[in-house]
């Protein structure tokens, strides 16, 4: 009897942090009310997504900027199989995949560079097998090449012996994270176990290195740190030199312990800032900006919503280049209107904005991504306004933290955003329509500078080590909505924001010439979901 998917990858653990659009509530200022960035965007492609993809399962893969790819669960719930739509230039291919004709997932999709994917995922049809994982290479046509089942690495010999290393402790499953080092050929995939140590089990992630060309096992039963007990949260090879750089969070300790991995024997420690980690929560993924610089994300482990969101980047010998600290609050300059349908958010208001939900790093600019709520002082009207809460970018550069603005995008669902790094260090918006359609949009900052109005709020600033501070500020957001109508096509005054002065600052931009506005597939979503969900 198969396995059931869905039960099998609630126990798989976490997986790399992805959305992807299903609906949303356009946010929309009032025109002249805000200012510190303008976004605009363009479309850069639009695809279609195959009929049999569980559209509420896809996840992101986006270590290729040079291609977008997506992959989830298709079949049947019976005999499922994994789904990969890469899009590359203005085209897009769907490969199907079962490893050795069994049901299959896939946990993770890591394209190669020139051409292929690495598949790190589960097949069985065994409902009481233990051994499922396994790890793939598909060429361009999506053939496979190789395959290494995780039996192998099970019984691998101990170096001792001439083998590749012994494994640790009880096999429990794959894990989601996989690396790719070009310079040296090498993947990295790693299991989940635990080691019976003191008075109870103790989890372990360890990695195995195989011959990227080949698939040949190079490693087994790779550990990192004194203990070699912990879980890894994320690897990524970086450009410069070829070495994986990870980070583990060890039993009984809070925060992150860093590493870099040359995926033979070299396992160095990696100390950013020279100072402790282990007390600091740091969210995926691993990212690299210019001269494969380390931006990374964190927050004290035991935060709440009101704690501050930082940023450190350091070099590749751990050295800061800067760091910034964002509060979890802002202050509205004007109304902010988010969609006909709900009351506007006063002048004046808080916006409870917590830490950051991710850092998504581009050329010239990067932005942290926030899922806001309303932080007023009438419970009444709260569920009024953005049920879901809605999304928040706070937009800097890259090169030096400088704050730039704070934006309003969109409201959340279940399914709502995936925002992406794409061709040459761009930042592009994925949006799902109601006819099962990819959109991918680039997304376009202009530095306004500050109005009459003044910051957002007094102590929203942004400090750099060596840059001095910026402000956020209200900002205008352009979504490309492609005319003044609302979704069922009725020009609307009031149904595109509401304030004093009757107007909204979201302006026409070119959006794609045989597709739906921007803003009719954002508010059908939640009939497509719904009615996806149905047919299943």
């Amino acid at each position: 009897m198969p396995f059931d998917s869905r039960s099998t990858l609630s126990s798989i653990g976490p997986t790399r942090w992805a959305w992807l659009v299903g609906g949303a509530l356009l946010v929309c200022a009032p025109a002249g009310a805000w200012a510190g960035v303008k976004i605009e965007v363009q479309e850069v492609r639009s695809f279609a997504l195959p009929e049999d993809l569980n559209v509420g399962r896809i996840q992101v893969e986006t270590n290729n900027p040079a291609m977008t790819v997506l992959h989830g669960p298709g079949g049947s719930e019976e005999e499922p199989s994994c789904v990969i739509v890469a899009a590359e230039g203005d085209s897009a291919v769907t490969h199907t995949y079962q490893y050795a004709s069994l049901p299959t997932l896939c946990m993770s999709v890591l394209p190669k560079p020139g051409g292929g994917f690495f598949v790190r995922g589960i097949a069985s049809d065994d409902p009481e097998a233990l051994v499922i994982g396994f790890t793939a290479f598909l060429d361009a046509t999506g053939t496979q090449v190789w395959a290494v089942h995780d039996q192998a690495l099970l019984d691998a010999e101990s170096r001792a012996d001439g083998g590749t290393g012994t494994f640790l402790g009880a096999y429990l499953q794959p894990h989601n994270v996989l690396a790719y080092s070009a310079r040296f050929d090498r993947l990295m995939a790693f299991t989940v176990g635990e080691l019976n140590i003191g008075p109870q089990p103790r989890p372990i992630t360890q990695a195995h290195v195989m011959n990227g060309t080949s698939g040949r096992i190079r490693i087994s039963g790779q550990t990192f740190g004194q203990s070699g007990v912990g879980y890894v949260a994320d690897a990524r090879a970086r450009e410069s030199d070829g070495y994986f750089l990870l980070y583990v969070y060890h039993f009984g300790s809070e925060g992150a312990y860093f590493f870099t991995y040359n995926g033979d024997e070299a396992v160095k420690a990696y100390k950013p800032r020279d100072e402790d980690w282990s007390k600091r929560f740091v969210l995926p993924p691993v990212q690299f900006g210019a001269d494969s610089n380390v931006h990374l994300l964190w927050t004290p482990p035991t935060s709440e919503s009101s704690t501050a969101t930082n940023v450190t980047v350091v070099n590749t010998e751990a050295a800061e280049v800067y760091s910034s600290v964002w509060p979890s609050r802002a202050r509205l300059v004007e109304d902010l209107v988010v969609g006909p349908d709900f009351v506007p958010i006063a002048k004046g208001s808080d916006i409870e904005l917590g830490p950051a939900q991710a850092l998504i790093v581009g050329q010239e600019h990067s932005v942290l991504v926030y899922r806001a709520s309303h932080a007023g002082s009438e419970p009444e009207a709260e569920p009024e306004i953005a049920p879901f809460g809605y999304l928040m970018l706070r937009v800097i550069e890259t090169a030096t933290g400088r704050a730039v603005g704070l934006a309003p995008i969109g409201g959340l669902t279940e399914h709502t955003f995936k925002i992406i790094r794409g061709q040459d260090g761009a930042l592009n918006l994925l949006v799902i329509d109601n006819e099962f359609k990819i959109h991918e949009y680039e997304l376009r900052f202009t530095d306004t500078g500050p109005d009459d109005e003044g910051p957002m709020t007094g102590d929203d600033v942004g400090a750099g080590s060596d840059v001095g501070v910026g402000v956020d500020i209200g900002v205008g957001v352009d979504v490309g909505v492609g005319s003044d109508t609302t979704s069922d096509g009725e020009d609307d005054q009031s149904a595109r924001g509401r304030s004093n002065s009757g107007g909204c600052a979201c302006s026409n931009v070119d959006g794609p010439s045989q597709s739906a506005p921007l803003l009719a597939m954002i508010l059908g979503a939640l009939l497509f979901a719904s009615r996806r969900r149905a047919r299943r």
